[in-house]
């Protein structure tokens, strides 16, 4: 009988496959002004009791343009909003860790996830303003006006020589202006303007100031 070889001790290292960042999809595309929280997950994180020899991957740092960051929120997550139109890259940085001597250690091994995705522009709600005159005078833009959500736009009323503005309705009531001029301030619904106009001034009969008829 042969005699028995020395023990030898084999570490199993856990693969990078398995580390993941969710919260936001692979190619995905988003609409500006989307808010999200990608989350880093690394293989053997879960590991809460382990043993001499055991490894893990664990988030380091992120980038999605020139440069990179090392801060986190809770859980190695990255709440940010999408505002700038655009193609992107989301990339995690993983080191592997060692657990030795009863505590974890770092490897300097980095394994890195990658995830492509794109802004496009969010869809603009218009709304129209339905602008209206009577006769002797104008109004300025006339018809139906399509004005972008939250945008201002002014009407300007302008009478024929010899009359003047009547009263201006909007949405049906009427409303006192200045500088014959309307003004629609950040736009988040349809709407009606009209305007009618009269004479600036009455012509009395002629009189002689006594009682001879002419």
């Amino acid at each position: 009988e042969s005699l028995a070889s020395e023990s030898i001790m084999y570490k199993t290292l856990l693969p990078f496959e398995g580390s993941t960042v969710t919260g936001i999809a692979v190619d995905g595309a988003y609409v500006s002004g989307t808010k999200l929280t990608a989350a880093a997950v690394g293989n053997g994180m879960d590991n809460v009791n382990p043993a001499e020899g055991d490894s893990r991957w664990i988030p380091r740092t992120w980038n999605w343009g020139k440069d990179s960051f090392n801060q986190w929120k809770d859980g190695y997550t990255i709440p940010f909003t999408l505002v700038q139109v655009g193609n992107y890259r989301l990339s995690v940085d993983f080191e592997r860790e060692e657990y030795t001597g009863g505590a974890w250690k770092a490897t300097g091994v980095i394994g890195t996830v990658t995830i492509p995705f794109k802004v496009t522009e969010a869809p603009v709600t218009v709304y129209t303003i339905t602008a209206t005159a009577g006769a002797n005078g104008t109004i300025t833009p006339q018809g139906n006006v399509t004005v972008a959500n939250g945008k201002d736009v002014e009407f300007t009323f302008k009478p024929n020589s010899g009359y003047k503005i009547s009263k201006v309705y909007i949405d049906g009531y009427e409303v006192k202006v200045e500088n014959n001029k309307y003004a629609f301030k950040s736009v988040n619904a349809n709407h009606t303007v009209s305007v009618t106009f009269e004479q600036a001034r009455k012509i009395d009969s002629p009189k002689t100031g006594d009682s001879i008829n002419m």
